[in-house]
């Protein structure tokens, strides 16, 4: 039978108090055996041994807090019937919430390799003085009408082309360009293609002194704004960068370095952490709280966008016990993750406050954004807060409307009752690897803009950042968010109470 990875938690008897809990011993015994098999006794008259893989465990020194182990099903079910107070649930998998358009592919139907019945496209990408810019993501879509999308992503090569396939009786819609870096993402509509079935579209490059809508949303920085204050980004690692300064973390991915706790290739983390804490000059702007002691912990491993739910919860829990006031988290979860929940809990009840991504699927608010233990931050917009030609509308919700006809809520955003407050997530310029810039768009970049507002206005609270580590600290950590926040005029599943 398969192997399944399942997290196991203690049982959560919280109304016999006093009572010896087996499932605390069990997690106890089991720990020694990291790496390798341990076995767990059913009862009975006829007693058998369980055994189980122990992939990692999660202990604060005192005990076994989780344990993640690997093993079939029907040992999930003999360990269960052997430890009835245990809780054994599948291992979840987040994602990083960057707004990354879900495709379906062009019906198979209308695509074949005769050249009669279908012909190439090549899209060439370039800057403005006709450098090409490879690695650059291309999209092209040929239904817009469809849920997802109907279309094709690729790749530009070393020259900066990406060929598409398509049916002679189907038309591009649109093209979007999206470099990693250094560039903005444009979208042309209805493609004009040459005699030679090129297509050639131009970034604008990223220059100094741009206003994009996080300067728009959040205004000038001052050079102390967020002193004093613990933020840590759990994500996909963060730097090197000349203009962050990362004052430790820790790498929770498995089988990865426990002190790499640089960015994983995608260039998310980097992107998140310059938002809440880029310092000026090394060609960047200043982040919103760039005097706050940044932390990263890595939780997806090289080149991955996905992760599992014990890493984060792993990450979570370090994060706190080394002295983080605020955790950012633009990552999600399709459902509910009581490994998550229990050190989000556990932050909470230790005077921490977590700031999550909404999600970007334009439905239901995600987890954990949608545990009322966290603050769920949804996306805004500022129309007109990038180059002409750069970016598009169709990140644009055209209802509902706000106090401020530029305002507008993203399309892409997840909205609903669990939303707490709202930030600018639409084309927001920050930092990626390797001293570089570039554009991002998703709750993936809101989060952190409220994460980088609530560290500033925290700052300036000495009664609250030295009060005892307990829940009335983090009660009142999100008291100052809530109540120092303001509208925007949408309504409140929107944006919740506003923007700090």
């Amino acid at each position: 039978m398969m192997k399944q990875r399942f997290v196991v938690l203690p049982g959560t008897n919280i109304f016999n108090r006093g009572m010896d809990v087996q499932s605390i011993a069990f997690l106890a015994r089991t720990a020694e055996s990291v790496g390798g098999m341990a076995a767990a006794s059913a009862g009975g008259s006829r007693a058998t041994r369980v055994p189980v893989e122990v992939v990692e465990t999660m202990s604060d020194g005192a005990g076994v807090d989780a344990m993640l182990i690997q093993c079939t099903e029907r040992e999930r079910l003999a360990l269960r019937a052997a430890h009835p107070d245990l809780r054994v649930i599948p291992e979840g998998l987040a994602r990083m919430a960057l707004s990354v358009p879900e495709l379906q592919p062009i019906p198979s139907g209308t695509m074949t390799g005769a050249k009669s019945t279908s012909r190439s496209i090549s899209v060439r990408v370039e800057d403005v003085d006709g450098k090409v810019i490879s690695g650059a993501d291309v999209i092209g879509i040929t239904n817009s009408h469809t849920k997802p999308l109907t279309g094709v992503s690729l790749k530009t090569n070393k020259k900066g082309v990406a060929t598409f396939v398509l049916p002679t009786s189907v038309k591009l819609e649109y093209l979007r360009a999206e470099p990693i870096h250094s560039y903005w993402p444009i979208k042309v509509d209805r493609p004009s293609v040459d005699r030679s079935g090129q297509i050639t579209v131009q970034c604008p490059a990223i220059v100094d002194g741009f206003d994009d809508a996080l300067v728009r949303f959040t205004g000038p920085a001052k050079k102390a704004d967020g002193r004093g204050v613990v933020v840590a980004v759990v994500d996909g690692g963060a730097g090197p960068h000349a203009a962050l300064k990362i004052s430790g973390g820790a790498n929770l991915v498995e089988g990865e370095s426990d002190t790499d706790w640089a960015d994983n290739g995608i260039g998310h983390g980097t992107h998140v952490a310059g938002i809440i804490a880029s310092q000026s000059g090394a060609g960047a702007i200043s982040g919103i709280a760039s005097a706050v002691t940044l932390r990263s912990y890595r939780v997806f491993g090289k080149n991955s966008m996905a992760t599992g739910s014990f890493a984060v919860a792993a990450a979570i829990r370090r994060a706190l016990d080394e002295g983080a006031d605020i955790i950012n988290l633009s990552l999600t979860f399709p459902d509910d993750q009581p490994d998550v929940f229990r050190q989000i809990a556990r932050a909470r009840a230790l005077g921490a406050v977590i700031v999550a991504a909404a999600g970007n699927d334009a439905g239901k608010v995600m987890t954990p954004a949608r545990y009322d233990t966290v603050l769920g931050v949804s996306a805004v917009g500022f129309r007109g807060a990038w180059p002409k030609g750069a970016v598009s509308t169709l990140d644009d919700r055209k209802t509902p409307k706000g106090a401020n006809v530029k305002h507008f809520v993203a399309k892409f955003s997840c909205t609903g009752p669990e939303i707490d407050l709202i930030g600018p997530g639409v084309a927001i310029v920050s930092l990626a690897p390797a001293n570089r810039r570039a554009v991002m768009s998703g709750t993936s970049m809101a989060a952190p803009a409220i994460t980088g507002l609530l560290a500033r206005r925290l700052a300036r609270e000495p009664n609250i950042l030295s009060a005892p580590r307990d829940q009335a600290r983090s009660d009142a950590i999100l008291r100052l968010a809530l109540k120092t926040a303001s509208t925007l005029g949408f309504p409140e599943t929107f944006q919740g109470r506003g923007m700090l």
